[in-house]
């Protein structure tokens, strides 16, 4: 909600309160106390019930003393908001047009060492990477999925019980696993 229709709320109900306050004071004095007491308690009011994004405001005007009245403090909290307004229009422009231009230059002063052609590098480079399978959506389908290799080296304790293996059917099966280690190892590439 804007300022403006925020405060012609907040008179709107206080124009009412006033129809139905059945004040009636006994000396002129306690007519202005009572309207010095009013006029506070409704500046409070309004500047309780601003948004957040006003509270470095709000804290400008209850730092001001004496306090301002009512309608200087809301003449205060409307000028801020033109001016938060008026900034976030144009720094919003401002901003998609240098990320739309930066961007555009970025990729067009990039080249390829291997091709030479523009907007891509080597590491992107369809002629040395191949072409990306891309399914619906530019999604790419079937790209491989990483795998883990794991090996694990248990030492054998001779004096501890095996079982019912022999000592030579124990060194058969460590030569065997010996043998497929060696064999993996020189066939996975690195």
């Amino acid at each position: 909600m804007i300022v403006a229709q925020y405060f012609a709320e907040l008179n709107t109900l206080w124009q009412e309160l006033d129809f139905y306050q059945d004040f009636q004071p006994e000396y002129p004095v306690d007519t202005t106390k009572f309207q010095t007491w009013e006029d506070k308690e409704r500046f409070f009011n309004f500047l309780a019930g601003l948004t957040l994004e006003y509270d470095h405001t709000r804290s400008r005007i209850l730092g001001k003393d004496p306090f301002p009245s009512l309608r200087q403090a809301y003449a205060y909290v409307q000028k801020e908001e033109s001016r938060r307004i008026a900034m976030m229009l144009s720094n919003t422009q401002d901003k998609s047009a240098l990320v739309a231009n930066s961007t555009q230059k970025a990729k067009d002063q990039i080249k390829c060492d291997h091709c030479g052609k523009t907007r891509h590098t080597k590491e992107t480079c369809w002629k040395l990477q191949g072409r990306p399978i891309r399914g619906r959506g530019g999604k790419r389908m079937g790209q491989p999925r990483s795998q883990a290799h794991f090996s694990e080296t248990i030492e054998f304790i001779p004096d501890s019980d095996v079982g019912h293996l022999s000592k030579e059917e124990v060194q058969a099966i460590k030569q065997l696993v010996s043998q497929l280690e060696t064999s993996s190892s020189s066939t996975m590439p690195s």
